[in-house]
């Protein structure tokens, strides 16, 4: 079991929507973040771990990710807040 694996579970047994290993498509490519949560608003999760924890990197990915969906909506419909 991951530390991803805990963290769904606990987040689960707490009421939030889990919804692991998704991906959204932006002008930029494809993101595959680990996690989003639905409690109230979507959130995304990226877990870093051991070589791959690099603080800034793991926070600007989400960041991106949602900067560019509020900017460059497809259709005007949020896709992740569904």
């Amino acid at each position: 079991m991951t530390i991803r694996d805990l963290l769904q579970e606990e987040l689960r047994k707490r009421g939030v929507t889990v919804v692991p290993e998704f991906s959204v498509s932006t002008p930029t490519g494809v993101l595959k973040p680990d996690i989003l949560l639905k409690n109230g608003a979507p959130y995304v999760v990226e877990t870093k771990l051991g070589a791959e924890t690099k603080l800034l990197e793991a926070m600007v990915k989400p960041y991106n990710c949602f900067k560019n969906r509020k900017t460059h909506r497809h259709s005007g419909r949020n896709k992740l807040a569904e």
